[in-house]
């Protein structure tokens, strides 16, 4: 079966019966933790050199203690016999114990092995103490800890992916997710040798073979991308190609487009830290949000419709009482900040102003108080804060936000008006990209290289052993938005009239019939197109069918031929094997959850109602989520080389 791959191991102590505990000193990133309770570490942690090791195969470079003066005389004997065998642990000594057991002896015992393993060192200024094999270490951060022990992050990107790594006989894998609500293009590194990576693709099934990696110094790079939100799990398990047949880097038109060159890993100072942090991102709201009146106490009204970007998630979640999370609301009417407590629920910031079109927006606290830029420019300062405020960018809901918006970028200290220009004019302004699918190259089975890209250039590929290699690619077919009117048939029975016209892709619910704004449940849209001769002449060629944007899924059919259901972005489905030169017909499935119906029901008699909820948890005026197919719809083509 395997097991997961962690570096360190937090003990939950034992003053309370719990599954978890905290992680002080903090995690790196790069790394990957368990907690670990006492019954493990007395009856099953060993020591293999220098490593802690579980029996089913589970191990870790450092054991960290938590910041508590108590430990029971077995518990500390156990790790006094792991540190001498060769363990690292970080943590400050115990100077008694949680239990009255053979009390006193048990506190004079605590306080021996405590001074044998950590040497009666003072440990108010940081250090650390050999013992045996191994040693103690405290007041230092695990990066260093680790640095010392020779041990490279697990995984390194300089996007902030999430991963997890789990081994087996036969392979390691890991599982890697973006949190962003947009594309993100990286390289990422591994600490696997030897080994030629997989990309496997949960969304579908597809297993692909990257032709572009490299091994530097045991650690495997591969440029990566994932999709909004997107995930992929990296798995290695067959033997890496040789340096003459692993690509490097890829340029196209002499400017590079791949690299397997990790650039700056791990942006530093990012992350939230409370009461001095900045978000930004882009912004296009397509509705109006509640403006309060600005106030640092209280709680304000929760039933305002309010268009939450993200949701401000309560204080408890980061420190308990005098902490609150902060959250952020936009509309085309105007921007607030909240904040969110115990017994505290306020708007430190809000800014009246119409945003109509894209938005760069820059939220700033400095000391605890907010402030606003616009497209760069300072638009608002609001009050300070009566709480210890965290960003609530990570743990808030961005359900039910009406528009559009782009990734978060986050940074653990305020930025200057300076950095925040450049900000504005180094992040990509959603939608603004009009280029068509970027480059692929892949091995097959046999090793042979395959290139697929949506550009037309001359591509140069380098290769590890320092061979080069041309490729042009002198045309592909430009995108094609398909506009135009789309006939919609509705499920009857629901409100909505079973056929209609949209003159245009729009949100249902911002149509003026009831019927459609409150409709829940499947539509078809259907449209014909023409395609000329020119877009699929290429044997070679794909077209993919990119729906833009769905609400929330969508089953495709063109020419009668069904393909897979689309879930989450990127909506694009290949279309290659249906789609013919002259007129096509494209049909459109698309579901969305209850929600609206059950709004829309609420403010009718209850006679008249399609829909039944045993308690009220959603009431008349109850924000509406957005449905339908949102578009653009788009076919987009891609050139395929097969590079002997």
């Amino acid at each position: 079966q395997g097991h997961r791959v962690a570096d360190v191991a937090y003990f939950i102590g034992e003053d309370a019966p719990k599954m978890t505990g905290v992680r002080q000193p903090e995690l790196p990133p790069g790394r990957d933790f368990d907690y670990i309770n006492a019954e493990v570490i007395e009856k099953s942690l060993s020591v293999k050199n220098g490593v802690l090791t579980l029996p089913h195969g589970m191990s870790y470079r450092v054991l960290v203690l938590p910041p508590q003066a108590t430990m029971r005389p077995a518990l500390l004997r156990k790790i006094h016999a792991l540190v001498k065998a060769g363990a690292t642990v970080v943590g400050l000594p115990p100077s008694r114990s949680p239990s009255l057991e053979g009390f006193p002896k048990c506190d004079a015992e605590v306080r021996r092995l405590a001074a044998d393993v950590w040497g009666g060192a003072n440990t108010t200024q940081p250090g650390e103490h050999r013992f045996g094999k191994g040693r103690v270490v405290w007041g230092q951060s695990l990066d260093a800890v680790l640095e010392a022990l020779r041990s490279k992050p697990d995984f390194e990107s300089a996007a902030q992916f999430r991963f997890t790594h789990r081994r087996t006989a036969d392979a390691d894998i890991y599982f890697v997710a973006n949190p962003k609500a947009e594309s993100v293009a990286t390289t990422a590194a591994f600490r696997i040798n030897g080994k030629a990576p997989e990309l496997w693709w949960p969304d579908s099934g597809r297993i692909e073979r990257p032709a572009i990696y490299d091994e530097v110094e045991g650690v495997m790079r591969l440029p990566l991308t994932l999709g909004q939100n997107g995930s992929v799990f990296v798995v290695f398990r067959e033997k890496a190609a040789p340096q003459s047949e692993r690509i490097v880097s890829v340029t196209r038109d002499d400017r590079e487009i791949l690299s397997t060159t990790s650039r700056r890993v791990i942006p530093p100072e990012t992350g939230d830290r409370p009461n001095t942090f900045t978000i930004a991102l882009w912004v296009k709201p397509d509705g109006a949000t509640t403006l309060p009146p600005e106030a640092n106490h209280g709680v304000l009204n929760l039933s305002q419709p309010r268009n939450e970007v993200f949701a401000p998630p309560h204080g408890n979640e980061f420190g308990g009482a005098g902490h609150a999370g902060s959250g952020l609301a936009v509309g085309r009417n105007g921007v607030c900040v909240l904040e969110h407590g115990a017994e505290y629920y306020a708007a430190p910031l809000v800014y009246a102003g119409e945003l109509t079109n894209w938005t760069h927006l820059t939220v700033v606290y400095r000391d605890g108080q907010p402030s606003l830029y616009l497209n760069g420019r300072l638009a608002r300062l609001g009050l300070p804060s009566t709480h210890i405020v965290h960003s609530g960018v990570s743990q808030g809901s961005v359900a039910t936000f009406h528009g559009a918006r782009g990734g978060f970028e986050q940074f653990g200290r305020a930025l200057s008006e300076t950095e925040i220009m450049r900000l504005v004019e180094s992040m990509p302004r959603p939608g603004a990209g009009t280029e068509g699918l970027p480059p692929r190259l892949t091995r097959d089975a046999l090793g042979l290289i395959t290139a697929q890209t949506g550009w037309a250039g001359n591509y140069e590929l380098h290769f590890a052993d320092g061979q080069k290699r041309s490729l042009n690619v002198p045309t592909v077919a430009a995108p094609v938005e398909i506009t135009g009117s789309w006939e919609v048939s509705f499920t009857p029975g629901w409100g909505a009239s079973a056929k209609i016209t949209f003159a245009e892709l729009t949100d249902w619910t911002k149509r003026p019939e009831d019927g459609i704004k409150f409709f829940s449940g499947k539509a078809t849209y259907r449209k014909t197109f023409e395609l000329p001769a020119s877009q699929i002449s290429d044997f070679k060629s794909q077209t993919i069918l990119d729906l833009g944007e769905v609400r929330d899924l969508a089953t495709v059919r063109v020419n009668g031929q069904e393909f897979t259901t689309l879930w989450m972005a990127p909506w694009r489905v290949d279309v290659t094997a249906a789609v013919k030169p002259g007129v096509n017909v494209l049909e459109i499935e698309v579901i969305n959850p209850w929600n609206n119906r059950l709004v829309g029901d609420a403010a009718l008699p209850e006679e008249q109602r399609r829909t039944v909820l045993l308690s009220e948890t959603v009431k008349k005026g109850s924000p509406l989520l957005p449905a339908g197919l949102l578009g653009p719809v788009r076919l987009l083509s891609s050139a395929t080389v097969r590079i002997e």
